[in-house]
Formats: C-alpha cells, structure tokens, sequence
C-alpha cells in the first residue's frame, strides 16, 4: 500500500461520468474513508480540471458570501469538495447545468448527503446528478485487486471465479481489518484513532435544526450497535441501561447513518403480513467502529463481524456496477432467514452467509423457503462459505468461498 494512489473500485465510474453522464456528480461517503484522494486523482488525470475545498475558510466565506457570482466564476469541470458546508451553491449549480446541460460540469464530495432538499422541500439537483458512495477501502481494494466480483455472483457463472484458500483464523483476520486509509498506510494507535474519530467527526450542533449532540451518550449508543452488530436492531433492547431515550436513540442512528458510519438493512417484505419480520437488521461499515481491535472479540460474536464484513463488501462492489434497487434481510416467523437480499431489476439474488469451512446442511433452509414464498422473484441463491471451492447445491443455489470477493 506504498504506491502514492490507493486503487479504488468506484474509479472507473467516476471517469465515465465525467465523460458521457449527466452534468453533476456527487460522492459521498464517512469522513476520512478517501474521498479527497479519489478526486485529486480525477483532477490529476485531467477528467476533472480544477479542485477547489470548501474546508478552506476563505473559499467557504466567498461561497456564501455571493453563491451565484461562485459558481458563475468556476470553469467547467471543477470539483467541489467538502461541499454540503455551503448548501447555498446548489439552486446556482442547477441553474448553471440547465443553462450548459454537458456531462462533467461538477462533481460535489461530502461526508453528509450533500443532494438533501434545500429549496422547499425539494432538491435542485434532482435528475441531473449521479450519486456514488464511497466507503473505507474494502478487501478488493486492500489486496489490489479492485474489480466487481460481484457481477459475476449475481449474473454470471459462479463457478468462473477465483478463490483463495485460507484458514478460519485468516477469515476472521480478512473481516477484522479496518478499510480507513490512513489506518491501513500507517502504524496508527487504532484505539486512539477510533476514540479521536468519533468524537470529531459527529458535528456538536445539527445545523438543519441547531439541536445538540451530547458525544458521550452518542458514543455509548454506537458502541451498543457494535455489540449487537449483524443481528436484528431492537432500538429498546439496545437502550435499555444506557440513559437514552427512544427519541434521542432515534435521532442518532439517522445521524450515524447519514454519517456512513451504519447500515441498516431493512427486513425484506412483499406484503404487509405478519409472518415476515420488518425490523431492521444493523451492521457497522467499518470492523474498527465495532472495537479498537475486532480481532480480539470473542468467538460467539466472530460469526456476526464476518457477516457485517461481507455485507460492506458486496455493497461496495455493488456501488461500481452502478447500485442495486435494495438490499434486505428476510426473516420469517417460522424462523426461517436470509442474511441478505438484493433486489436486482425484476428479481431477487438470496445470499446467506456462513463461517464454516464446509457448507452446513442447513445452510440452504433460508433460501429455499425465500423461494418459495417468492418463486417469480427468485433468481439465485449463495450460500458464501470459508471452504475452497465453488459448488453447486441445486437449482440456482451455490456455494461460493468468500474469498472470490477478492481473488485475482
């Protein structure tokens, strides 16, 4: 990881759109996950041609100052980063693109969603910007080999990918391994880091409604997530004993999540019956925010870390192929579940994740019982294991190895 860019999956998207897409992109992504850099190099590779950063104070200043005579003097293709501190550029950067309409003209970085609605209720950027995330670096990236496997998982033939054997204690080491950049070039303390982090990177007032964000319980709540990380998110469990009231918790999980710092994946339903379970299912989008070393959890919680592990793994393989309509758990009250369900066009792709090294006999219960409540959907089914070898278990059922996610 010594080379002065760190090969990023999303790069290539990023390039096409400034090409022959629509006239505004915006990244977004936590802070610290790498987005500066991504958007340098656009800048150096000259897809993009001038960088400029709103957490300069004097830019910010001048921004707010006049944003219609800002934007006006920008060149075309200009990327503006750390963009959501001024919002007020966004009704000038729309009429800008409706007056020019040619792909490239800007492309927006920021750490929360910088496309929310500012303008009665509406977004001006609406229809005429490609949103892309970008997270910590996953293993693909970490391991230099940044293509979208998981194109292959979901249409293609299983069976053509590469795998790499490795031991259970490599598994646990592979999802255990933090994806922030900094962290993975350096020697850095993770425990102070992590400490420094989140105390930093949650503003101390929420400007959209100058409410106050008390860290310590915030901090409290995130490390509740931590432990129940890869399993459902029962918000009154999880506050039960640490002095945060329901409304509080609320609001801070929809803060972490728009900071990238949690998914939550809701529960998969076609129709409002009570034998699907709704409650959403939580998973942290960096091992590092689960503990300052997630090595050194204990074995009952390994299996969890290696499911929210490939969850954020083929979430951000799905951001280079362009996204998915959905991504769910399913659960049934028969107790039937599917870790993950991805919605893909017309139909359904059902990947169950397990930590053996051989495919339990079980492993494919969930699946089956998925398709039959759902067989138009249905369209295949894995079951991502710690073996070897790509198997078939049935009618578009297979046993794929997690280690094709990123092997060569």
């Amino acid at each position: 990881m010594n080379r002065k860019w760190i090969d990023r999956g999303l790069l290539p998207a990023l390039r096409q759109t400034a090409s022959d897409g629509l006239p505004v992109s915006v990244l977004v992504g936590p802070r610290a996950s790498g987005k500066t850099s991504l958007v340098r190099r656009l800048v150096e590779e000259a897809a993009y041609q001038r960088y400029i950063s709103f957490s300069e104070p004097d830019t910010r200043a001048s921004a707010r100052q006049s944003p219609l005579l800002f934007v006006e003097s920008l060149p075309f293709g200009t990327v503006i980063d750390e963009a959501q501190l001024v919002p007020e550029i966004l009704v000038p950067i729309k009429d800008t693109i409706d007056a020019v309409g040619r792909p490239g003209h800007f492309l927006l970085t920021g750490s929360t969603r910088v496309d929310l609605p500012t303008m009665d209720g509406s977004n001006p950027l609406a229809g005429r910007c490609s949103r892309f995330e970008l997270g910590p670096l996953n293993s693909a990236e970490r391991h230099g080999n940044p293509a979208a496997r998981v194109d292959v998982l979901l249409y293609g033939d299983p069976a053509s990918l590469s795998c790499t054997e490795l031991s259970g204690a490599k598994y646990d080491e592979e999802a255990a391994t933090t994806g922030f950049p900094l962290l993975v070039t350096s020697n850095a303390d993770h425990r102070r880091w992590r400490r420094d982090y989140l105390r930093s990177v949650i503003p101390e007032t929420l400007r959209e409604s100058d409410q106050t964000v008390d860290h310590r319980r915030l901090i409290r709540l995130l490390d509740g997530m931590a432990g129940i990380a890869g399993h459902e998110l029962v918000v009154n469990h999880l506050i039960s004993g640490l002095g945060i009231d329901r409304r509080t918790a609320s609001r801070y999980l929809d803060l972490l999540e728009e900071m990238r710092l949690i998914r939550r994946l809701p529960g998969f339903r076609m129709n409002a019956t009570d034998t699907e379970r709704a409650v959403q299912k939580i998973h942290m989008t960096d091992p590092i925010l689960v503990a300052p070393d997630p090595g050194g959890v204990n074995d009952s919680r390994r299996g969890a870390l290696l499911e929210s592990f490939v969850v954020n793994e083929i979430a951000t393989q799905l951001e280079w192929i362009g996204g998915a309509d959905g991504m769910f758990h399913w659960r049934d009250r028969d107790r039937y579940e599917v870790d993950l369900v991805i919605e893909v066009g017309d139909g359904l792709v059902a990947i169950e994740i397990k930590r053996a090294r051989e495919v339990p006999r079980t492993a494919t219960a969930g699946i089956a019982s998925l398709k039959s409540r759902y067989p138009r959907l249905f369209r295949r089914g894995l079951v991502m294991y710690a073996g070897r070898n790509v198997l078939p278990l049935g009618s578009d059922v297979w046993a794929v190895p997690i280690s094709a996610l990123w092997s060569s």
